[in-house]
């Protein structure tokens, strides 16, 4: 490895001597014959010890790159974001020249990837994961690591590789996709609040069905409001919410509605108009109504008096009356009154008086008077 070289100095009284060692040599010491021949041809030799000391590698410093970065998953795509790692110095102990030589254990998720000296510098680009690589991340919260070198090597054949680690994070900002809306749902008014409907509707979504790309879909909802109608019907604002694994949501609106079309009933049939000898006027009954939506109901009675052509005929006009909010429950009977019966006359039995009797007034002779059925009575006329 060491091998015979000729060499002039050229100088007189002083020598440098450059010794050559092939790449091969191994680290050692070496003994060279040194002979030395002056223009007269006199010459003299002496051993020189040569010490080959090991090539040390190119030195990086810090000694790796680390970074993170973050591909998007949104509804225009995936959004990659790259990395441009801090900027390394690179030295050589033994100031042989450095070269950057290509990768050595190459990435496995980059897009693209620079690296160049001055100092070194390199940009990462993520890229090369499937969309469920991507949705798996999502799913279970997970990140992707990549790892691989840049390889330096000096002239001397010695070589240096800088680990490099990129952490790559996964964001999904694409929304559940409401497929099916919630619809609208109107029932009657059963009087306990429609419950178990309304419940019934709200566990189905009102049959809203969503999809995600990357999770199952949860599903909540928020009454917005309630707006009361008349008696036992009203309606509900309801939003439902779709929500994904990574929170983010879609949501879809829909109403509930409690109506009420049922007029109320009356719970007994119900008096008609009638013509009644004064005075057997009935008395009034007591009557209840109900309602499928409002349940039993308050009963208001009212009775109005047309008279007649005399005191003992008259209309008596009786009305019920009932309401359940949304509707009126309407009866009214017409009983006319009549008198058709005279009234009973009593007279005084007969009585003598004689020949041109002095008095013949109703004193003397006796009093007549009268009975009626309809309560009147007084003198006959």
């Amino acid at each position: 490895g060491i091998r015979r070289q000729p060499w002039s100095s050229g100088q007189v009284g002083a020598a440098e001597l450059a010794v050559r060692v092939a790449p091969w040599v191994r680290p050692g010491d070496y003994q060279v014959l040194i002979t030395v021949t002056d223009p007269d041809g006199l010459s003299a030799s002496t051993l020189l010890t040569v010490r080959v000391v090991e090539n040390r590698p190119p030195v990086a410093t810090p000694p790796e790159l680390q970074g993170e970065t973050t591909v998007t998953l949104t509804p225009g795509g995936l959004v990659h974001k790259p990395v441009v790692f801090q900027r390394i110095a690179i030295s050589d102990p033994d100031e042989d020249p450095v070269v950057f030589e290509g990768y050595g254990i190459p990435p496995t998720y980059a897009a693209n990837l620079s690296a160049f000296l001055g100092s070194l510098v390199a940009m990462y680009t993520p890229g090369g994961l499937t969309d469920e690589a991507l949705c798996a991340a999502v799913r279970n919260r997970d990140v992707f690591v990549d790892t691989f070198s840049l390889p330096l090597r000096d002239s001397c054949g010695a070589r240096t590789e800088v680990p490099v680690r990129v952490t790559i994070r996964v964001e999904d900002r694409i929304p559940p996709k409401i497929v099916i809306p919630a619809r609208s749902k109107t029932v009657e008014c059963d009087g306990k609040g429609n419950l178990e409907e309304f419940q019934s509707w709200l566990a189905s979504r009102g049959g809203a069905w969503a999809f995600d790309t990357c999770c199952d879909v949860t599903w909540s909802y928020r009454i917005d409001r309630y707006e009361p109608g008349c008696g036992g019907t009203g309606k509900y604002h309801v939003t439902f919410v779709a929500r994904d694994c990574a929170g983010n949501e879609a949501e879809t609106k829909a109403t509930f509605t409690i109506v009420d079309t049922l007029p109320p009933k009356w719970d007994q049939a119900m008096p008609g108009d009638m013509v009644v000898e004064c005075p057997e006027i009935p008395r009034a009954p007591d009557v209840t109504a109900s309602d499928t939506c409002a349940g039993k109901l308050s009963v208001r009675f009212r009775e109005t008096r047309i008279d007649g052509e005399c005191p003992c005929k008259c209309t008596l006009a009786r009305t019920w009356k009932a309401t359940d909010g949304c509707h009126t429950l309407v009866h009214t009977q017409r009983i006319r009154v009549q008198d058709t019966t005279p009234p009973d006359l009593v007279v005084p039995g007969d009585v003598e008086l004689g020949c041109n009797p002095a008095d013949t007034s109703p004193a003397a002779a006796g009093w007549a008077t009268a009975k009626d059925s309809c309560g009147l009575a007084g003198p006959p006329t």
